[in-house]
C-alpha cells in the first residue's frame, strides 16, 4: 500500500514538473521601430511620443544608441507618433492602428532642420496579420 502512495506521489510530481503555468492574454499591442537620418544613419536620444487619438494617452520612449525604441502596452486603438531630435525636424506619423498582441513597426527617417519644423506622414492602414 506505501508503495502504491510513493508512486502515486511521484508520478503526480513529475506531471506537475511539466506543466507549464498558462498567462492570460494580453489586450495591448506596441510599437517598435528605428530612426534614422536621411543618409541612413541611426538617430540616438530621439524623443518618441505616440498619444492615443482616441483616449488621448501619451506615452514617451527615446531611442537607444542604435538608433531603435519600443513603446510596450499600448492600449489597441489609433495613435499619432512624433519624434524629435536636435538638429532634424519633428516626423508625426498619424493614423498608427496598434492591435491586440500585435508589434507594430515604424520605422521614420528624420530630416535635417529646426525642431519647430514638422513632416507629417499619413498611414494608410493595412489590415493586421498575426
Amino acid at each position: 500500500m506505501k508503495a502504491q502512495r510513493y508512486f502515486a506521489a511521484a508520478l503526480l510530481a513529475v506531471v506537475l514538473a511539466f506543466v507549464m503555468p498558462v498567462s492570460g492574454q494580453s489586450d495591448r499591442g506596441s510599437i517598435t521601430g528605428t530612426v534614422k537620418d536621411q543618409s541612413g544613419g541611426l538617430v540616438a536620444n530621439a524623443k518618441v511620443t505616440a498619444t492615443n487619438t482616441d483616449t488621448n494617452e501619451v506615452r514617451e520612449a527615446t531611442t537607444s544608441d542604435e538608433g531603435s525604441y519600443t513603446l510596450p502596452e499600448l492600449k489597441a486603438g489609433p495613435y499619432k507618433v512624433s519624434i524629435e531630435a536636435q538638429g532634424f525636424k519633428t516626423s508625426t506619423a498619424e493614423n498608427i492602428q496598434v492591435a491586440v498582441q500585435v508589434v507594430r513597426t515604424l520605422d521614420i527617417n528624420l530630416e535635417i532642420g529646426a525642431v519647430g519644423e514638422v513632416v507629417t506622414v499619413v498611414s494608410e492602414s493595412a489590415p493586421v496579420i498575426q
